[in-house]
Order: C-alpha cells, then sequence, then structure tokens
C-alpha cells in the first residue's frame, strides 16, 4: 500500500485511539496498558476490562465493567467520542449530550466499507 493509499485511510478509527476510564484507572491509552490487560464485549456482559495473570484464563480478575455498579464503572472512548458509561449521574448527562456517538461511527465506518466493496473501485486497493 502506498503512502499515498494509506493517507486516504487516516480517518479510520482503530484500537490505537481506545481509551479506557474506570474508578481505580485515570483516561489512558490502551496502549499504555500492561498486555495481560483487555477489554472484552459479549452479549450478556457488554464491555468489561480484565487482567489476566500468568496462569491464564480461568483465573482473570475483572476490574471494571459496563454492568457492574458504581464501585467498577467503565467508560470506554474511542477518540473522544463516548462508546460506554457505565458511571451512574455523569453517564446520564453525557448520554443525552451525544446519545448516537458509537452509531455514528459504526455508520461512518459500515459506508466507508460500501465504498470498498463497490465493484471497479479501486479507492483502497493494495
Amino acid at each position: 500500500m502506498s503512502i499515498a493509499d494509506k493517507s486516504k485511510m487516516s480517518y479510520l478509527n482503530s484500537d490505537h485511539d481506545l481509551f479506557i476510564t474506570t474508578p481505580t484507572l485515570e483516561r489512558t491509552s490502551i496502549f499504555d496498558l500492561p498486555f495481560n490487560v483487555m477489554v472484552t464485549c459479549t452479549r450478556t456482559g457488554g464491555w468489561e476490562l480484565w487482567q489476566v495473570p500468568d496462569s491464564g484464563i480461568k483465573d482473570a480478575k475483572l476490574l471494571a465493567g459496563e454492568y457492574e455498579g458504581e464501585d467498577k464503572w467503565l467508560l470506554l472512548d474511542v477518540a473522544g467520542r463516548v462508546i460506554v458509561d457505565s458511571r451512574e449521574e455523569e453517564a446520564s448527562t453525557m448520554k443525552n449530550e451525544e446519545p448516537t456517538a458509537a452509531l455514528d461511527i459504526f455508520e461512518r465506518d459500515r459506508n466507508i466499507l460500501k465504498r470498498i466493496d463497490r465493484p471497479g473501485n479501486t479507492e483502497f486497493d493494495t
């Protein structure tokens, strides 16, 4: 992929833009966290932050989560756009300010993928 092609894609968000905030962790880039810390999202658990010890996943410790309550709330943002905020009072305020932030990101990325899949499109060729 040429440098010119990469510059066309520079507006895409990636895991490099993920920031994590918890009651015990100030806003921190995922890349500044230890390698044994992971962010997950499941249908039943929502967004969660885990620390996995050397002994393996079976001994993982839940650090914070979308549904874990006031002592283990979780705030995730991608390049400043909130994707989950489970703080009690603050969460409702932020959600009212910009309720569609995550949907906007999803919609933008979906439109990009549609352009990539268009027959004869060479805009994103590598």
